[in-house]
């Protein structure tokens, strides 16, 4: 890197009176520090649906081809040599109790990690509970979509809450049996009663919520059950992909092609419950979200099919906008659809066949080319305490590039012969 000397002090002031006739460009495309994980690394599969840290630290990794563990070296992949009646896996559920429950395309699966490897082609392999396995699987109903589990929850009270693709189901066990106690959604016919579950969570009032492609039910501690959509609810999509209470108790709710909103903070089945309505003209990048999550420091983060979007609280901190973090900041793939937080803080995004990165929550941020620098000869702090950096694309053209926390301001110098000694 060139040493940057100014011929004489005062051009400093020249620089900033020069500025009044400077072309500013702006430039938003520095690389995030991440490590990318992949099936070279021992991953079962680049597609991570969903990602879950256990009690022990240890990082599991759903993916279409098994079940990896992470233990911060390497990978160990379970799958249907071991067990599972799917390669598929959707989810994981660890209780309060220690036990372990795998969701996957074709059952729900109590997990021993000391257990026996049963493969699938063994001989006696059976869908019903045996000595010490390592997966005892289980189905919730009667009709085949009940096979595909797709998200598990552990409420306050300790009731395992399990999803599939045709409802919801409340886990009961007796005496070392496991039941299944189906939920009904209150719908006219049997068949309108089949709902896919894509979310569940319990918000503080113990109240459970439910996302599904035909909108969102509210589960109430009394027993009663509220059902939203689009029409008469306003909410910008009935396929919800993803819910969320954040720390100050507000519910978000991620939508395919609806975008982000925030729900009011007393939903009412007979009228509109959406407070706030986030798309592209308030800095969302997508109105595809896959994956809602917060953070250990608080911010709140989303991955979706346009990648990995951070949430900014603006000046007066009642609101927020967006930043989206893709290829050109370092990630594989830009669709990014699960997202989890090891003990570190160190944050991590499942990929759609890219594999997981992992984004250090402390590291160096990386900035060139693609932001204007080819060069960077002087950094220096305004008296508002941003950042500033001298340089350029070429040693033709001189910048001052102000940073504001989130992007580049680059201000282009016409100085006079002789005022610039690179």
């Amino acid at each position: 890197m060139s040493r940057c000397r100014f011929a004489k002090a005062p051009v400093l002031l020249r620089i900033f009176l020069l500025i009044v006739c400077c072309l500013t460009i702006t430039a938003r495309a520095e690389r995030l520090p991440i490590k990318t994980y992949t099936t070279a690394d021992g991953l079962a599969h680049n597609d991570v649906n969903r990602i879950v840290r256990d009690s022990r630290g240890f990082l599991w990794f759903c993916t279409f081809e098994g079940l990896s563990r992470f233990d911060g070296y390497t990978f160990t992949t379970l799958g249907v040599d071991q067990g599972l009646p799917s390669p598929a896996v959707n989810d994981l559920l660890e209780t309060a109790e220690g036990q372990y429950w795998v969701a996957t395309a074709a059952g729900l699966c109590q997990f021993n990690p000391k257990g026996t490897a049963q493969p699938r082609s063994q001989p006696g392999w059976h869908d019903s509970a045996a000595t010490n396995a390592m997966f005892t699987v289980y189905v919730p109903g009667d009709d085949p979509g009940s096979r595909n589990v797709t998200h598990l929850l552990q409420d306050s009270a300790g009731a395992i809450w399990c999803g599939t693709a045709t409802g919801l189901y409340r886990i009961e066990q007796q005496s070392g049996q496991v039941v299944f106690h189906l939920v009904l959604v209150g719908m006219p016919t049997e068949a309108e009663n089949h709902i896919l579950v894509t979310s569940i969570i319990e918000d503080r009032s113990r109240t459970l919520w439910i996302g599904s492609e035909n909108g969102i039910f509210r589960l109430l501690a009394d027993g009663r059950l509220e059902h939203y959509q689009k029409d008469p609810n306003g909410l910008p999509s009935d396929n919800i992909h993803s819910l969320l209470e954040d720390r100050e108790g507000r519910i978000w709710v991620a939508m395919e092609r609806g975008g982000l909103c925030r729900l009011v903070s007393d939903p009412d089945s007979a009228r509109l419950i959406v407070a706030r309505a986030y798309t592209e003209r308030d800095g969302l990048a997508t109105k595809w979200i896959n994956q809602l999550f917060q953070s250990a420091d608080g911010a709140l983060w989303a991955g979706s099919n346009q990648g990995l979007i951070r949430f900014i609280p603006t000046a007066d901190g009642r609101d927020f906008r967006f930043r989206a973090y893709a290829e050109p900041h370092g990630l594989t793939y830009r669709e990014v659809i699960s997202l989890a937080e090891d003990r570190n803080g160190n944050l991590w995004a499942g990929m759609l066949n890219g594999g997981v990165a992992k984004i250090a929550r402390s590291g160096i941020t990386a900035y060139g080319k693609a932001d204007g620098f080819a060069f960077a000869s002087s950094v220096l702090k305004d008296r508002t305490g941003h950042l500033l950096i001298a340089g350029g694309p070429d040693r033709a053209k001189y910048y001052i590039n102000r940073f504001d926390g989130e992007k580049f301001t680059a201000i282009q110098l016409r100085l006079p012969a002789g005022a610039w000694a690179p």
